[in-house]
């Protein structure tokens, strides 16, 4: 296997986990406090990414 094998797959295994971690908090934690972790504006959100200036 070479360095770019393992490299991929570490990878995949780190993009797995983040999904994973997102998807826990969003479908399988208890939702006490209703918060959603993740994911993207909601379509009725006025508030959007170009609402906020770019860097100089």
């Amino acid at each position: 296997m070479t360095d770019t094998d393992h490299l991929k797959t570490i990878e995949k295994r780190l993009l797995w986990s983040s999904h994973w971690m997102i998807h826990h908090a969003n479908r399988v934690r208890p939702k006490i406090d209703g918060i959603k972790t993740g994911g993207h504006f909601g379509r009725n959100n006025r508030r959007s990414l170009s609402a906020f200036p770019a860097r100089p």
